[in-house]
């Protein structure tokens, strides 16, 4: 499943993912996964890394993961560029990508405010 997220960078961003075995099917219990989300800040300056506790909370019974950008790290973000993401599942000795997507980036009028 592919997302496009708008950001505004210098903006704080909250988003909530429901995993769900399908698009009508049960939630994907959660109990036991170590979920990491990845994003392409650019292909020079790397990855940012949010993992459970640090900009990602994760509710295994109900399938939901909720990740925050921090004002400081979506002006890590390139303007006009689409920063990709992925979301990452590792349980026992498996690990699947879950979501990927892009943010698409816009510029704040003014980056100090």
């Amino acid at each position: 499943m592919a997302n496009s997220i708008p950001v505004r960078r210098g903006d704080t961003v909250a988003r909530t993912f429901v995993l769900k075995e399908s698009k009508t099917g049960p939630v994907i219990d959660l109990t036991g996964s170590v979920m990491r989300m990845n994003i392409r800040i650019d292909h020079f300056d790397g990855v940012l890394a949010l993992t459970d506790g640090h900009g990602l909370t994760v509710e295994p019974a109900d399938g939901k993961v909720t990740f925050t950008l921090t004002e400081d790290q979506t002006k890590q973000l390139r303007q006009g560029s689409k920063s990709e993401f992925e979301l990452k599942r590792r349980i026992g000795g498996s690990q699947e990508t879950v979501l990927v997507g892009s943010f698409n980036v816009t510029e704040a009028i003014n980056a100090d405010d």
